[in-house]
């Protein structure tokens, strides 16, 4: 993905996503544009999301095959009910998993936590995870 042609393209369609929801233009409370690269595969998810309301509208455009088939098409989450009880039994989860190639796939949680920025309910700082050894050790 071209990263500036890969925004254009994201732009519109969260404009389009906010007019087929029926968005009018409020008070935001807040939002989060987060980009998970997932590692070894290359495959990169652009995911927005948005609160206002009490709920977080979340979209993602994403070039792995899996997560793909979910661009446009997350919808509205509420923030304390997908973050605060048992992972499985969230909404979210139970959209996302069957999407999701490798159980160690980073996009959930980095859905999880564009919900948590966008609500106000952390900060939104970078988090990673990085490989201490090499393949050659």
């Amino acid at each position: 993905m071209a990263s500036g042609a890969s925004a254009r393209l994201f732009a519109g369609r969260v404009s389009g996503l906010r007019l087929r929801w029926g968005h009018k233009e409020r008070q935001k409370v807040s939002e989060a544009e987060v980009e998970i690269r997932a590692g070894v595969c290359g495959f990169v998810t652009l995911v927005r999301a948005e609160a206002e309301d009490g709920l977080v509208a979340v979209d993602i455009m994403s070039d792995c095959p899996g997560f793909s088939q979910l661009n446009g098409r997350l919808g509205q989450f509420d923030a304390y009910t997908e973050l605060f009880r048992p992972l499985a039994e969230g909404a979210l989860f139970r959209l996302v998993s069957s999407h999701q190639r490798h159980v160690t796939c980073p996009v959930l949680i980095g859905l999880l936590k564009a919900i948590e920025a966008a609500a106000g309910l952390a900060l939104p700082k970078d988090a990673s995870i990085r490989f201490l050894t090499s393949q050659s050790e």
